[in-house]
């Protein structure tokens, strides 16, 4: 069994190093969701997150607190990796961040977002992201992980997810550097038992090369991906091997505020269900937001539509609109519908 990063110990190093003389920092938001699946199933859903924070030079300490209350049904797609029940509370975040001379030192329950890709991101195995919110909040991860700026253009990541066997210990190493306009990265993961339903694994290597950036300010960006997987089932123990790629574009046609479009490819050799995504965003205004998105199972008529609209109110009021259409979405998303489903979500955030 794994070993919790506790609140306690993260306290107990703040204490040690911070002596905690500064006050606490709170904010955090309130948000109201109101989902209609197919017309008949309605659900409301409460969402509040308080964030408490204390900051100095050499330290950063959060402690994030959610809480989730869905009447009546299941919860809102949306929330289904962070809130699989009716209601909910838990820490979210309980991490402390130390800054040595070298760089930085991260303790506690931690957000660890690996990839330079918009949806798909090979190296994204320790806390993946919700494919409907892709830029959304994730779920924590008890970790510890350590940034070395090696020089002005160059780090060195690692992280570990500590088990109560050295052997166990889930591993990540990250190294990148700036050449021009581009990025590099280089990446090794080893997981132990990782969550990867249908087939369960006993152990999960990855290695893994990116390249992002672009020929110059006024061409598109570019991205690429390539990973060599290695999977060790817990039944039989056999290694299965395969490589999976990612390639995406994106660029912003000066129209208004600017028009965004990006289009991402996934070769998915674990499933051979290769994956298309594509999203354009414009803002006409600073205060609204228009989006549309569409996500294809090239392999079978799986996909996803979407659209919404975001409107700031105020510096502390958002609105926000959703329609989605699932088509097979257990195929492509692991979706709990089985035919073609029609969601329409509308919500309002009140930050503070």
């Amino acid at each position: 069994m794994r070993k919790i990063i506790s609140f306690g110990l993260a306290l107990f190093l703040l204490m040690a190093f911070g002596r905690l003389t500064m006050a606490v920092d709170t904010n955090g938001y309130l948000e109201n969701r109101l989902r209609v699946l197919d017309g008949e199933d309605l659900t409301a859903s409460n969402k509040l997150r308080l964030d408490f924070a204390m900051k100095q030079d050499s330290y950063y300490f959060l402690v994030s607190l959610l809480g989730i209350n869905t009447i009546p049904g299941p919860p809102s797609v949306p929330f289904q990796q962070v809130a699989p029940d009716n209601n909910l509370l838990k820490i979210n975040r309980a991490y402390l961040d130390i800054y040595p001379s070298w760089g930085k030192f991260t303790v506690g329950l931690q957000n660890i977002a690996w990839g330079n890709g918009y949806l798909f991101n090979i190296a994204d195995q320790f806390n993946t992201i919700n494919p409907v919110d892709p830029k959304g909040e994730k779920a924590g991860i008890n970790a510890i992980s350590a940034k070395w700026n090696l020089s002005g253009t160059s780090l060195l990541e690692t992280v570990v997810l500590p088990a109560a066997k050295a052997a166990d210990c889930d591993l990540g190493i990250k190294g990148q550097f700036t050449l021009g306009l581009f990025d590099f990265a280089g990446y090794f993961i080893r997981r132990v038992d990782p969550a990867n339903p249908p087939v369960p694994l006993a152990e999960r290597r990855l290695n893994m090369i990116e390249v992002k950036g672009q020929i110059s300010p006024d061409l598109p960006g570019i991205w690429a991906q390539a990973g060599w997987f290695t999977d060790i089932p817990a039944a039989t123990g056999s290694e299965k091997e395969y490589t999976s790629y990612v390639f995406g574009s994106d660029y912003t046609i000066p129209i208004g505020n600017g028009l965004y479009i990006i289009a991402e490819y996934l070769q998915n050799g674990q499933t051979g269900h290769d994956q298309l995504y594509v999203m354009s965003r414009y803002s006409p205004e600073g205060y609204l937001t228009l989006a549309a998105s569409g996500l294809q199972d090239l392999a079978n008529n799986a996909a996803m539509i979407n659209f919404n609209i975001r409107y700031i109110l105020n510096d502390n009021i958002e609105i926000f609109g959703m329609y989605n259409y699932y088509s097979q979405g257990s195929q492509i998303l692991g979706l709990p519908y089985n035919c073609n489903n029609n969601e329409i979500v509308l919500a309002v955030k009140t930050s503070f």
